[in-house]
């Protein structure tokens, strides 16, 4: 029976199979290894990226000092005259 809608039950039970029953050569086995170690890389690159981000530390000072220079910068606009 068809509904249109994605089944995830269904779907996983088709990549065990072609993971218990497949071959390497064959398109499915293939396909899905291939997307499971792409899908795994892409993690743990977002895991290493996440951890680089949150272990920045900038001391207070710094960051007022920062901000202060900032408000230092001055905006500009010319405008022509006819």
């Amino acid at each position: 029976r068809t509904t249109g809608r994605f089944d995830a039950i269904t779907a996983q039970q088709q990549v065990n199979q072609v993971l218990k029953k497949g071959a390497p050569g064959q398109q499915d086995y293939d396909y899905i290894t291939t997307n499971i170690d792409l899908i795994k890389q892409q993690h743990l690159s977002s895991k290493y990226m996440t951890l680089m981000t949150n272990s920045l530390y900038f001391p207070k000072w710094y960051l007022e000092k920062r901000n202060v220079d900032n408000s230092l910068v001055g905006k500009m606009s010319f405008v022509m005259v006819p």
